[in-house]
């Protein structure tokens, strides 16, 4: 490496060295919210992925002002946000798709019956002799 390469990444180094690295549930948080947010249904649980980015910022925020307990349960408490948003979305989306096989299931017998009752009708006439 180059004095000039070794330089930049003391530089970056020496940033990066005031802040302990994210815990784990903090990056757990972090990947389930972007997950909650990038699932197809998440317009379904606006409120809920509010709350969780909400969560993950107050668990950003403990990260460095208060003791690793304090931010460790505060990014687990964000994790289990995000996961609810998701099974939220999903939830909804669900309850959304069954009502709409409702439906479908209703107009098919609304349909069934007008047939049977067109099949009757006719066989009713075909049955009936014709009188000259």
């Amino acid at each position: 490496m180059t004095g000039k390469t070794l330089a930049v990444v003391g530089i970056v180094l020496g940033g990066c060295a005031g802040s302990a690295p994210p815990s784990r549930e903090l990056l757990d948080a972090r990947t389930a919210l972007v997950e909650a947010k990038q699932n197809p249904g998440a317009s379904l649980a606006t409120d809920e992925l509010v709350q969780a980015q909400l969560a993950l910022d107050e668990a950003e925020q403990a990260r460095g002002a208060t003791s690793s307990r304090d931010a460790r349960d505060k990014a687990y408490l964000a994790l289990r946000q995000a996961e609810h948003a998701r099974m939220a979305a999903l939830y909804r989306a669900d309850l959304a798709a069954l009502e709409d096989a409702r439906r479908k299931i209703d107009r098919i017998r609304v349909n069934m019956a007008r047939r049977a009752a067109a099949a009757s009708e006719e066989s009713g006439r075909v049955a009936r002799p014709q009188t000259p």
